[in-house]
């Protein structure tokens, strides 16, 4: 895991964070996703969608860097993740095998970056088993990840937490 604190500005969050709301759709709330992501093609003011690519491309280039990737690594696809009051998510890996399936359905992904844009909530740390670390991501703050790096997401007691999701992937291997 990889951490790059203040990756970009609280202005930058807020501008990204009001590009959510103003995307957000009515959901049933009867499945465990609904409401939570909003992907680019769902949002209408291109200056969210220019500001979310430029971003994750950003990211792309820090993962390359800092992981030493001498090969091409493409973005693979990127979200805005909405984590209301109750959400968590259970200790997983990106690329593994889930209840129901015979395969990855990912199974291209290498990396994946998590983008905090904000930090005015309780609980939603970020859960390490293998590295034994808990983290409360500050707003602006980026994590990389292998797809392979089991993490979760602890139990948002109180607000709402908003992130810019992006996976990579390093074709050819």
């Amino acid at each position: 895991m990889i951490q790059l604190l203040n990756f970009i500005s609280v202005d930058e969050c807020d501008v990204l964070i009001a590009g959510i709301k103003a995307a957000e759709t009515k959901t049933s709330g009867t499945h465990y996703w609904d409401g939570m992501m909003t992907y680019p093609e769902n949002i209408t003011d291109q200056v969210i969608v220019d500001k979310m690519d430029n971003v994750t491309m950003q990211l792309l280039k820090e993962t390359k860097i800092r992981n030493e990737i001498k090969r091409p690594l493409y973005r693979d696809s990127m979200m805005f993740g909405t984590w209301r009051e109750g959400k968590d998510m259970p200790v997983h890996t990106d690329n593994q095998v889930l209840p129901g399936q015979e395969s990855i359905s990912t199974p291209w992904r290498d990396f994946t970056s998590i983008l905090y844009l904000n930090d005015n909530y309780e609980g939603g740390e970020l859960i390490l088993p293998e590295s034994n670390l808990i983290i409360k991501p500050t707003k602006g703050e980026a994590l990389l990840l292998g797809t392979g790096e089991p993490h979760g997401v602890s139990k948002i007691t109180s607000g709402i937490r908003y992130t810019l999701i992006s996976w990579f992937s390093a074709l050819n291997k």
